[in-house]
């Protein structure tokens, strides 16, 4: 029986987000995760698992009249598979969707 391979992994985001906004809404996605925070990074622990996500120094973006946040997200994925990351990434996406119109 073949098995699925793991691999180290870093995916980066930049987000229209501030840092209080970010950690706010985090727990959601974590919701049935054991996980620590430091500061501006976050560690998840699940057995041989492990994700650290670090937010860049909060940024402004001016899109013409308006200042928006800006924050840099990297997520270094260790000992997850492919299919893994894409499911968190999918999962993360979806609880920080922002709705526009």
């Amino acid at each position: 029986m073949a098995t699925a391979k793991t691999h180290s992994v870093t995916v980066s985001k930049e987000m229209s987000i501030s840092h209080r906004e970010f950690f706010r809404t985090l727990p959601r996605v974590l919701a049935d995760k054991r996980y620590r925070r430091n500061g501006t990074t976050v560690e998840v622990a699940d057995g041989a698992r492990n994700l650290t996500i670090t937010l860049a120094p909060e940024a402004k973006r001016q899109v013409g009249a308006i200042e928006l946040p800006s924050t840099r997200v990297e997520f270094l994925f260790d000992g997850h598979t492919a299919p893994e990351v894409r499911a968190f990434i999918a999962e993360f996406d979806l609880h920080f969707r922002r709705g526009g119109g």
